[in-house]
């Protein structure tokens, strides 16, 4: 007996598996878009073949870009698997045609048109046009080479522009100057009417320019220019014409500096006025011989190069002269290192000339320290050790100068200075036996040497200084006393 039929077991087996692949095949095919819920009304549409969201958003938005916005009515797995079929939400009364928005499009423009050309009023006759004044151009156009300048570090020099105004000069509110190199004309500046030279203080030196000058109206427009000037190019000169009173005064000095040199030359005397302070060097360096105690001689804190210390320089070798007649010893301890040098070969060649170089002791002349403080703590015990009965203070010297005064005082020491600083003179003068003021510390080589070059030089400048305070008191004088609208003939003399 059978309970059951295989025929029927087939069938029943073919049934089951055909089901369970049409459910598998439907869960694939689950709905790509599904409608999202809004408030605003809403419809359904297909998507065609060969229709793509940017298609649609044209059809409905107006713009293919505008794709996404399909995102807020529809709920899009893929916007890039999006097939025929699909079914999107849509708003209401968006969709629009390409043709119908054309056609719009078109209606639009003729209507616009049309407005445009009901709104254009009617074209009145032509008026008769009234024509600015013409402008007349400057004429006379000068530009020169600008003298007594030189060329700059960059090159450049200055040219000097100069222009007449024109007859009728109605209308021309200003000038500008156009300049033309290398290439076309290029405009300078803009200048006043009232101006009618200019400084092109940018040209290159050894380029050659051409200048023209262009009259300006009210509307700022310049139409009418000048005529070109000269080719004219920016060079150095060799001297300046506005300072030639420096070549007069060095005319001056050279005549009168040559007149006292051929004076002493040929065996005349030239008058120097006595300097107490320097004719006292022989008798002070002989107090230090009868004392038995050394002199001493102080050459300031300054370098070699500067003029105090050339003039310490002439004075320590007049010092030194009378220390070997005498057989003085000197102590000159000194500050400055190459100072030191000077100072120990003209000590040396002093002893060598008088023939007694077996007296020279290097020893006398020492570098201490070149600290100013340090330095004036080693005079103070310099001087008392050695105990100097004769000191010399010749160069440049600042707050120690009362400090080196009252340490020689204090020792019994006749002292004798000489300092270009007016503010440190008043110390030496104070607490020294003898001192040069001024510009005497400056003459004492020439009084001392009795150099006949030095000598002329040193009366040249007496005589140039006479004369420029004479010119001075002529000048005062004319400017105090004469009328009001004449000229200074002293100043006009300086600008001849």
């Amino acid at each position: 007996m059978k309970f059951y039929n295989p025929k029927r077991l087939v069938l029943f087996t073919a049934h089951t598996v055909l089901s369970v692949l049409i459910s598998l095949l439907a869960v694939g095919q689950t709905a790509s878009v599904t409608p999202k819920p809004v408030k605003e009304p809403t419809q359904m549409i297909t998507v065609q073949q060969g229709q793509t969201l940017a298609d649609l958003a044209e059809l409905y938005f107006g713009d293919r870009r505008s794709y996404k916005k399909f995102l807020d009515y529809n709920n899009i797995v893929d916007i890039n698997t999006l097939k025929p079929g699909d079914r999107l939400q849509v708003p209401i009364g968006k969709e629009e045609s390409r043709s119908d928005r054309v056609a719009k499009e078109t209606e639009q423009q003729v209507k616009s048109a049309f407005q445009e050309q009901k709104s254009i009023p009617a074209q009145p006759e032509p008026e008769e046009q009234i024509d600015s004044p013409e402008l007349s151009p400057p004429v006379e156009v000068k530009a020169i080479d600008a003298p007594n300048d030189g060329l700059n570090k960059a090159g450049k020099g200055s040219i000097k522009v100069s222009w007449s105004q024109p007859n009728d000069t109605e209308g021309i509110t200003g000038y500008e100057i156009w300049r033309q190199g290398e290439g076309d004309f290029k405009k300078l500046k803009k200048v006043s009417a009232k101006t009618q030279v200019f400084t092109d203080k940018t040209a290159l030196g050894g380029q050659s320019y051409v200048y023209q000058i262009a009259s300006v109206g009210a509307d700022g427009i310049s139409p009418a220019r000048s005529e070109s000037s000269k080719l004219v190019s920016a060079k150095g000169n060799w001297f300046d014409l506005d300072k030639r009173y420096v070549l007069i005064t060095l005319i001056i000095f050279s005549i009168i500096t040559l007149y006292y040199m051929d004076l002493g030359m040929s065996g005349k005397d030239m008058f120097i006025r006595r300097l107490p302070a320097l004719d006292r060097i022989e008798e002070v360096v002989g107090r230090a011989a009868e004392m038995g105690r050394p002199a001493m001689f102080v050459a300031g804190n300054d370098t070699p190069d500067s003029g105090s210390t050339m003039a310490a320089f002439a004075v320590f070798e007049s010092v030194a002269n009378y220390s070997v007649v005498t057989q003085t010893e000197v102590v000159v301890p000194v500050q400055v290192p190459l100072v030191d040098v000077v100072l120990r070969s003209s000590l040396r060649n002093i002893f060598t000339l008088a023939g007694r170089p077996d007296l020279f002791n290097e020893d006398e002349v020492s570098y201490e320290v070149d600290n100013q403080p340090a330095y004036i703590g080693i005079i103070g015990d310099s001087m008392e050790r050695h105990s100097p009965a004769s000191i010399f203070y010749f160069g440049d010297f600042t707050y120690e100068s009362m400090v080196y005064a009252e340490m020689g005082n204090n020792i019994g020491a006749v002292q004798v200075a000489g300092c270009e600083n007016p503010k440190q003179t008043a110390f030496f003068i104070v607490g020294c036996d003898y001192c040069l003021i001024g510009e005497e510390l400056f003459a004492a080589g020439a009084y001392l040497k009795r150099d006949v070059i030095q000598m002329a030089t040193l009366l040249a400048q007496d005589r140039i200084k006479i004369l420029a305070f004479l010119i001075m008191l002529l000048g005062i004088g004319i400017a105090i006393f004469q009328p009001d609208n004449s000229s200074n003939f002293v100043l006009d003399l300086l600008k001849f």
